[in-house]
């Protein structure tokens, strides 16, 4: 599969089962970034709790497509740790990036959300 067939998958996939989230970057005395962006969320069933992840931690699915610029840099992989996620109306905190590459181009991010 070519990295333009998978993100388009992967876009069609958030756009049809996907939900609307706000990305938000804590700046120390300033105003936080708040960007909205739409992702896959979904919740880590009990056996894949293994190595760092907890009851309560989240998964939350982000294409490389629309990234707010303030989050992406040329690789799309600035998404970090500490930086927030808002959904169902709760603020969680990004706690690992794991970014997916096919052919060497990102493809998509799997963001560990905790809280």
């Amino acid at each position: 599969m070519s990295p333009a067939a998978a993100i388009a998958m992967l876009d069609q996939q958030i756009r049809a089962h996907g939900q609307d989230i706000t990305l938000r970057r804590p700046v120390a005395n300033g105003t936080a970034i708040e960007k909205p962006f739409r992702a896959f969320v979904r919740g880590y069933r009990p056996d894949e709790l293994a190595g760092g992840l907890q009851q309560g931690d989240t998964q939350v699915v982000l294409s490389p497509t629309g990234l707010p610029a303030e989050f992406a840099d040329a690789d799309s992989t600035r998404l970090k740790k500490l930086d927030r996620i808002i959904f169902d109306g709760r603020t969680r905190t990004v706690k690992f990036v794991e970014p997916v590459r096919i052919a060497g181009t990102l493809v998509r991010m799997n963001v560990t959300v905790e809280g």
